[in-house]
């Protein structure tokens, strides 16, 4: 597809080189190069939007790790102190 590109532009180049290009191609030329700098935005941006995505899930995973380390830790030491965890009921 870039060498399509690149071949486009070298043909819109040579052709505002010359001096009996008429106005109406040179706003083909034009929208032609307007539209493949368009598609390439396009390109950019959601490859923009494909790493925040995978960026977002990567911190949500992060903290869930992290909440679920807390919490097996905390089991694990108030086993050790002999302290009932806080979601077992009170003995009376």
């Amino acid at each position: 597809m870039s060498e399509t590109n690149e071949a486009l532009l070298s043909a819109i180049t040579e052709d505002l080189g010359k001096q009996e290009t008429s106005a109406e191609e040179i706003a083909r030329l034009l929208e032609a190069k307007l539209a493949l700098e368009r598609a390439a935005w396009q390109r950019s941006h959601a490859q923009a939007q494909i790493i925040r995505a995978a960026s977002f899930v990567f911190l949500f995973l992060i903290i869930l790790g992290a909440i679920v380390a807390f919490y097996f830790a905390n089991t694990q030491l108030a086993d050790r102190r002999g302290v009932p965890a806080a979601d077992s009921a009170p003995q009376n």
